[in-house]
């Protein structure tokens, strides 16, 4: 009994594996905008972000790799007085991600920053039309020390984010289904000032999504015969031992 089930488990181990999925995406900067509480002073930034037109028709780019088994938390509303499903949360789930922002480069470390993917297929229209939409978003947290000198203490993160009025449209929670359908994501990039709480964010409509799967290397042949050989010499070496 130890032996087949060290088998299968070994089988299992060899012949299962996640399946990350890599996309590339383009877009173009749109517009700037600075936020913060009232009586706080307005973020200061680097160059070129401190030049308005650096904003305008910027050239973005940038790959992202999810993987793809990474578990959903589920979420709910509380509509029409009964509970209803709000959707999937996924927490840290890109290995990685890299932005090219007009020759400014960012790259997700895993290990410093963040990551999460929330997707949101509204099953029933809601009863308040502000919230009348379905809802797929990607957020990575970079961190601080990107951008050096005195400006390190400053949080640079991005998001896609795709919010759809035609319910129809998005239909389902998974980690990137919402990547592998027609869109129309939009990308914020921003630089946060822990100390003022203000912000400097960048606006680009997402240009073009695609997708491309990270080959993963199959389990070899040769592997499984000789693990099958090993179990069966075993099983016939003790059946001999057991006869005599």
């Amino acid at each position: 009994m130890k032996i087949v089930i060290g088998a299968a488990l070994l089988l299992a181990c060899t012949t299962a594996s996640a399946v990350p999925m890599t996309f590339q995406f383009t877009a173009a900067g749109e517009g700037v905008g600075f936020n913060g509480p009232a009586g706080q002073p307005q973020i200061v930034v680097p160059a070129p972000y401190n030049d308005y037109t650096f904003a305008f028709g910027t050239p973005i780019s940038g790959s992202l790799t999810v993987e793809t088994s990474t578990p959903g938390v589920d979420s709910y509303i509380y509509e029409y007085g009964v509970q209803s499903p709000g959707g999937k949360f996924y927490d840290n789930p890109l290995t990685s991600f890299d932005l090219n922002l007009g020759g400014q480069l960012f790259s997700l470390n895993p290990a410093q920053g963040s990551s999460f993917i929330y997707a949101f297929d509204r099953h029933q229209p809601s009863m308040y039309p502000i919230f009348d939409y379905d809802d797929y978003e990607i957020d990575v947290g970079f961190g601080d020390h990107q951008l050096g000198g005195a400006f390190d203490n400053l949080l640079v993160s991005t998001s896609l984010i795709w919010s759809e009025r035609d319910l129809s449209r998005i239909t389902s929670d998974g980690i990137i289904d919402g990547l592998l359908i027609p869109s129309n994501f939009n990308l914020f990039f921003t630089i946060y000032d822990p100390t003022t709480e203000s912000n400097y964010q960048l606006f680009a409509p997402i240009t073009s999504i695609t997708a491309a799967p990270v080959s993963v290397p199959e389990p070899q042949n040769s592997l499984l015969f000789a693990i099958a050989a090993a179990l069966t010499l075993v099983v016939t070496q003790s059946r001999r031992r057991k006869s005599a």
